[in-house]
């Protein structure tokens, strides 16, 4: 029975033996196991990670990063520490609110400061413009339209005197119609004005009366048969006194404008909607 024990051990060590070298050769020659991509592939025997059961350990807290400092409050910010417009104009208008709410004097001299503030960068920038402007002509409208008073003196002269020559050469070519009613207070002034310009310029005006009653000043002014139709492309005239410059060669018409206008306004449209393109005279012609 001893004999039959003994080998029985020495049988069941040599067998364990040889399992043992089976496995770790068979692990030496087979690439190791993957992972499980899941949490419920795991094996519980395995991983000793793995909950038991249905319950799953729970994820390795992370150290939370340390917080930024949190920023101040809109309207108790430092002024010094701003550096973008949008979070200073933030500042004053905060400021603004709670000094409007609660009038204090504490809460009213944080807004002049914020205020203060914006007033002294506001001049920084328009000093640093007049600055540069100063060096860089092409940025500088006084080169094109001088502020110096003598040199506007000449400049408006100048021009007036052109002005009236083109008016004066248009009128070899060109004439006005003046469209008036007899119920109108403001064509009594307007008509006048017409005569004075006929009699400078030599330019011939064309009363033409809306609703067929006598124009005084115009012993020849026509009734209007269509012509207000024809100058205004179809859309007629709709307020009176009304000027329009009409060719005498063609159909062209350009409307100069409805209301009383003085003769510096009649000459400055003509030249305007004449001798230049939109944008090309933006001083507006300097009187």
């Amino acid at each position: 029975m001893c004999r039959w024990n003994a080998a029985a051990r020495a049988l069941i060590f040599l067998f364990g033996l040889g399992a043992l070298s089976s496995a770790v050769g068979a692990d030496a020659d087979s690439p190791a196991p993957q992972r499980p991509s899941n949490f419920w592939d795991v094996d519980i025997w395995a991983d000793p990670e793995r909950g038991f059961l249905f319950y799953q350990p729970d994820a390795p807290k992370r150290r939370a990063a340390p917080s930024a400092r949190q920023k101040p409050r809109p309207g108790t910010r430092p002024l010094s520490e701003i550096r973008d417009h949008d979070e200073l104009r933030a500042e004053r208008e905060a400021r603004l609110k709670i000094a409007i709410m609660q009038p204090s004097p504490e809460n009213m001299k944080l807004y002049l400061e914020a205020n203060t503030y914006m007033l002294q960068k506001s001049a920084m920038f328009s000093d640093m413009w007049r600055r540069t402007v100063w060096q860089n002509p092409e940025f500088d409208w006084n080169v094109q339209n001088p502020n110096a008073n003598f040199a506007q003196t000449s400049i408006r002269l100048d021009r007036e005197a052109s002005k009236r020559r083109v008016v004066a050469d248009l009128s070899r070519d060109y004439g006005i119609f003046y469209f008036t009613r007899s119920d109108c207070p403001y064509c009594k002034l307007q008509g006048p004005v017409l005569r004075e310009m006929q009699r400078q310029f030599g330019i011939e005006v064309m009363a033409i009366t809306m609703d067929g009653s006598p124009v005084e000043g115009f012993p020849d002014a026509r009734a209007d048969n269509g012509i207000s139709m024809r100058v205004s492309s179809g859309q007629g005239v709709s307020a009176v006194p009304a000027l329009f410059l009409v060719s005498r060669h063609s159909s062209e018409a350009v409307m100069l404008g409805a209301g009383v206008l003085s003769i510096t306004d009649i000459v400055e449209r003509i030249n305007v909607l004449t001798q230049t393109r939109p944008g090309e005279d933006i001083s507006g012609g300097i009187r």
